[in-house]
């Protein structure tokens, strides 16, 4: 009788989640479409459930609602956006990164990151108190392109808009030399700034410790990402067909690194969009 009830309890239990399942489907539909009717979803007051969701759920329910919750996350403003830190689902998120999970839930958890560090500060904060750097770090490693390009991204926005403390902390965490290592050619133009922003905040986090003293004259950052190969694609940059990208990388160059010979040609001359643009000049 005992044995006849658990399985009954666990039936019971199962429904409940498979039902629980569909929902969350059903409200990632439904979010798909018009801006209002996403607005009305988050009035409802569904956003924190969902998070809830991402803390004690099976699979079959973990991924609709990761889904859910990476859809509406970017509408959400900033007091439901902190139900995230409330619920504790950022200890979650950490274990979906490093955890054995499948590709789409990596995906997704990179996604809703993404979605939560390019706020504020306080949110890349948030992510550092959670443990969570080191396992994006990890995953430029991987050899899905999929998980990589997130990973990267997510990693890209912290470094660009990532206060002092907090880039020294990614420069601890042993960021430069994966983002050194990243694939930046060929990749968008917009993910190709994002790279060469964030190092240059790197840059002037490691020229503010040189002019305070503390690295003995020497932007140590600079050095540590010449010795990683960042310095050798920065100069690849100067011939990018794309102006903007050239020009960032003269700037860089010119403000972080002096110019080793001589009888080279400025690294402003060096740019072949701007030097062709002089050559067609009436």
């Amino acid at each position: 009788m005992e044995c006849h009830s658990l399985n009954s309890s666990r039936f019971v239990f199962q429904l409940l989640f498979y039902n629980v399942s569909h929902a969350c489907m059903a409200l990632f539909l439904l979010t798909s479409g018009k801006e209002d009717i996403i607005q009305d979803v988050i009035d409802a007051g569904v956003f924190a459930r969902l998070v809830e969701l991402l803390v004690y759920s099976p699979n079959f329910v973990l991924i609709p609602a990761l889904y859910t919750v990476g859809k509406i996350i970017q509408y959400v403003d900033d007091i439901q956006i902190q139900v995230i830190i409330d619920k504790g689902a950022l200890p979650c998120l950490r274990n979906f990164l490093t955890g054995k999970y499948r590709k789409i839930v990596k995906l997704s958890t990179c996604w809703i990151i993404i979605l939560f560090i390019r706020r504020t500060n306080d949110y890349i904060q948030a992510m550092i108190d959670a443990d969570i750097i080191l396992p994006l770090l990890q995953l430029l490693q991987n050899d899905e392109f999929e998980i990589w390009w997130m990973a990267a991204w997510a990693i890209l926005f912290a470094t660009k808009d990532g206060t002092n403390e907090q880039i020294k902390f990614l420069v601890r965490e042993g960021c430069i030399k994966p983002m050194c290592g990243l694939q930046i050619t060929p990749n968008p133009a917009d993910f190709i700034e994002y790279w060469l922003a964030g190092l240059e905040n790197i840059l002037k986090v490691g020229e503010a410790e040189k002019n305070q003293g503390n690295t003995e004259d020497v932007n140590v950052y600079a050095q540590m990402i010449d010795d990683a190969g960042g310095l050798q694609k920065i100069k690849n940059l100067q011939t990018h067909d794309n102006s903007e990208i050239c020009e960032i990388a003269v700037k860089l160059l010119e403000t972080y690194w002096s110019e080793e010979d001589d009888e080279n040609l400025p690294s402003f001359w060096r740019c072949s969009t701007i030097w062709a643009g002089l050559l067609h000049c009436n």
